[in-house]
C-alpha cells in the first residue's frame, strides 16, 4: 500500500536470480620449424541459462516463474602462421571462425522470464595479418597489423528511460 515503508536491503518489484553455467574445452597445436611458426586451435563450449523470479508467479499455475534454456553448444576454429624471412623481418596471417551461444538476453527474456523462440548462435569470422621489421641491434622496430571481423546474428539489448521512472527495454536479435 501507499503507507508501506521499505528499508535498506528490501526488494522492490524486481528480484530475479539468473545463472549462466558453461563448460569449455580448448585444444591447441603448435608447429615451429625453421622459418615457419604456426598454430591451430579448436574450442567447444556448452552453455545453460536459468531464470527464477522470487516475486511474481505464473498466473496459470501460481508457481514462481522458473525457466531454463540450453544447453546450447558453440564451436570455434582458429589458426595462423608466421614466416621469418630474415632475423629482422617477419609476416603473419591468422583466421578464425566462431559460433558462440547467444548472451542470456538471446535465450530468456529477463523481464518476463519467458523462453525466447529460435535461439541461434552468434557467429563471426576474423582475419588478421601484419609484418614486423626490427634493426639488427633490436633497439628499433616497425610493425603494422590489419584485421577484419564480421559478426552475424548478434543479440543486442538496450534500455531507454522516459524520464518519468519508466522506459523501454529493446532486444534485437539477428544483428549483422
Amino acid at each position: 500500500g501507499t503507507n508501506t515503508q521499505r528499508g535498506l536491503g528490501d526488494k522492490l518489484y524486481y528480484f530475479n536470480t539468473n545463472t549462466v553455467d558453461w563448460i569449455s574445452l580448448f585444444l591447441t597445436e603448435q608447429y615451429d620449424k625453421g622459418p615457419v611458426h604456426a598454430f591451430a586451435t579448436y574450442g567447444y563450449t556448452s552453455v545453460k541459462y536459468s531464470y527464477f523470479d522470487h516475486f511474481f508467479a505464473d498466473p496459470n499455475t501460481g508457481d514462481h516463474i522458473d525457466t531454463s534454456a540450453g544447453p546450447i553448444a558453440g564451436n570455434q576454429i582458429k589458426g595462423g602462421v608466421r614466416y621469418l624471412f630474415s632475423k629482422q623481418f617477419s609476416a603473419f596471417a591468422n583466421a578464425g571462425w566462431v559460433s558462440k551461444a547467444p548472451i542470456f538476453d538471446g535465450a530468456i527474456d529477463d523481464i518476463t522470464g519467458q523462453l525466447l523462440p529460435n535461439q541461434q548462435n552468434e557467429k563471426f569470422t576474423s582475419f588478421e595479418g601484419g609484418f614486423r621489421w626490427t634493426t639488427e641491434d633490436r633497439k628499433f622496430d616497425v610493425s603494422a597489423n590489419f584485421y577484419v571481423t564480421k559478426w552475424r546474428n548478434r543479440t543486442e539489448s538496450s534500455v531507454s528511460e522516459d524520464g518519468n521512472g519508466g522506459g523501454t527495454i529493446t532486444f534485437e536479435r539477428g544483428v549483422d
